[in-house]
């Protein structure tokens, strides 16, 4: 089955769930040929140079992300033409066979959102969800502080900010990972997002989340380099010691038959 005939398929199942296909939507091939056969599939929030290499080798040839691949929403690559990060992760794809889509506009548009559904059950939240508010979890009482902290060692997350009263008591919680924060209302007391904008629509997202995806790309980039040129250095060498003992062993068969010639002369 090619990468085409999976995304058709997905496309069918949200059809068949009253989910119609946007016309508008960034939910698109971003890199590799569709037609290439799957053998493996990787989903992931985002397509990280590390994440491909990873799928790459455990033979998963198709990367299904959530985030964009290459540092902005709509995966804009005209002002990376010649920018060595980018090309050398779009190399990547390509030396590997690698094909890369996206998945974001229709999966926020499932009921339950997978999203919202997925962090819960890392937060160990799926059974205080409310049965009647969509996005809503009624924790047993804890303090914000106490809250913060859990959230941070479940998500691995080593820096996490937090606004509002440490000792202040909750229990109504609103997820909402991603970009943006849920409505802070009567109805909750603490409100968790993935990204809140500061300076105005995405300026902070396009300046925080997808520069990090990018600076740990240049990093992955970097090693990537390393490790192609360290691979060359040890088969060059391999190869110089075998020419070297090649060389070595012509020039004893040589010193040999000179000396059988000169016996034979003599």
């Amino acid at each position: 089955m090619t990468a085409q005939e999976i995304v058709t398929r997905i496309q069918q199942k949200l059809a068949a769930d009253n989910i119609q296909w946007r016309a508008q939507t960034v939910d698109t091939f971003k890199a590799g040929r569709p037609e290439t056969i799957v053998r493996g599939i990787a989903t992931t929030g985002m397509a990280t140079f590390d994440v491909l290499r990873r799928a790459s080798a455990a033979g998963r040839n198709f990367v299904i992300t959530h985030e964009p691949t290459f540092y902005n929403h709509q995966d804009q690559t005209d002002a990376l033409q010649s920018d060595q990060t980018y090309l050398s992760k779009l190399r990547f794809i390509e030396e590997q066979g690698l094909v890369v889509w996206r998945f974001h506009d229709h999966a926020h548009m499932l009921r339950p959102d997978p999203l919202v559904v997925g962090s819960a059950r890392v937060l160990g939240w799926t059974q205080y969800a409310s049965p009647t508010e969509r996005g809503i979890y009624v924790l047993p009482p804890t303090t914000l502080r106490a809250l913060a902290a859990d959230v941070a060692r479940k998500v691995n997350g080593r820096f996490i900010r937090v606004c509002g009263d440490p000792e202040m008591k909750v229990t109504r919680v609103a997820l909402g990972p991603g970009y943006g924060v849920p409505s802070l209302t009567q109805a909750v007391d603490v409100s968790i997002g993935g990204e809140a904008p500061e300076s105005g629509g995405h300026a902070e997202y396009d300046c925080s989340e997808f520069r990090l995806h990018f600076c740990r790309d240049r990093i992955h980039a970097a090693r990537h380099r390393q490790s192609c040129a360290s691979r060359l250095h040890h088969s060059s060498n391999e190869r110089l010691r075998c020419d070297r003992a090649v060389s070595r062993r012509d020039a004893n068969a040589l010193s040999q038959r000179l000396q059988h010639e000169r016996r034979v002369r003599s």
